[in-house]
């Protein structure tokens, strides 16, 4: 129970790594919050299995990208944290569409970064007084990408939304060192949710022969990775960004 008594909110967290990283929090006996865009049903799945778990939860939605509704978002956190503050952040929601420079229009690069940029700025802004107010393990996760390593074609405007948030990370966690809140990213190779299995159906095999460990990477993967950077057992580590990729992408 590394997480007992702590709270938690997970944007994206209906389905995907949102949706393994929320019943993961849960089983180690946190509260959580479960962001949505759309998906309600899913996200209201989610809250009923962490309920069943013995813990407290909630589902919150909002869109990511506009202040008014992130502004809402909060709202509801402070109805559930109450007092308690919020103790970890893992910024998860993103899109990841494919485009090179010739295809993509001006309109598809700024939905990108406004998702994954943004959002993530956004959602960070919104709760750092809840964080501030928790008494200990202050934690921000931000979810990163291998591409703008890997210099991936075919994915220009989500790599360069994702190098966003790694500079992100880097610059946040000087600044927030005196507040004791420590912001790292974490860093998967493409993960098996639904929505890239749709999306990308022929990815996989390529994938997987540029990683060391040769199966596709599947939410349950990154959970132990997640939960050091949760937990009290990451508390001398900030600014920094962990890949957990299966050996594809080597620094």
């Amino acid at each position: 129970m590394q997480l007992a008594g702590k709270t938690v909110l997970v944007t994206g967290g209906s389905r995907g790594i949102g949706r393994e990283a929320c019943l993961a929090f849960a089983r180690e006996g946190a509260d959580v919050l479960v962001h949505y865009k759309s998906e309600q049903a899913a996200a209201e799945d989610v809250v009923d299995r962490i309920t069943q778990l013995g813990r407290r939860a909630q589902a919150a939605q909002a869109d990511v990208t506009q202040a008014a509704s992130v502004d809402a978002l909060f709202r509801a956190v402070e109805s559930f944290t109450e007092e308690s503050g919020l103790n970890i952040r893992f910024n998860n929601a993103g899109i990841y569409p494919r485009g090179t420079i010739d295809e993509i229009s001006v309109e598809e690069w700024d939905e990108v970064f406004a998702v994954n940029a943004r959002g993530t700025f956004l959602t960070t802004k919104g709760g750092l007084p809840y964080l501030r107010r928790a008494p200990e393990g202050r934690r921000i996760i931000n979810i990163g990408s291998v591409i703008p390593g890997l210099g991936a074609p075919g994915l220009l405007h989500y790599s360069a939304s994702k190098a966003a948030v790694a500079g992100f990370t880097h610059s946040l966690s000087r600044e927030l060192a005196a507040d004791g809140i420590n912001v790292n990213c974490l860093v998967p190779s493409q993960v098996g949710t639904d929505t890239v299995r749709t999306l990308f159906p022929e990815s996989e095999a390529p994938i997987v022969a540029q990683q060391s460990v040769k199966r596709y990477q599947e939410p349950a993967d990154l959970i132990g990775a997640l939960l050091f950077l949760a937990s009290d057992a990451s508390a001398f580590m900030t600014g920094q960004t962990l890949v957990v990729d299966g050996g594809r992408l080597l620094l």
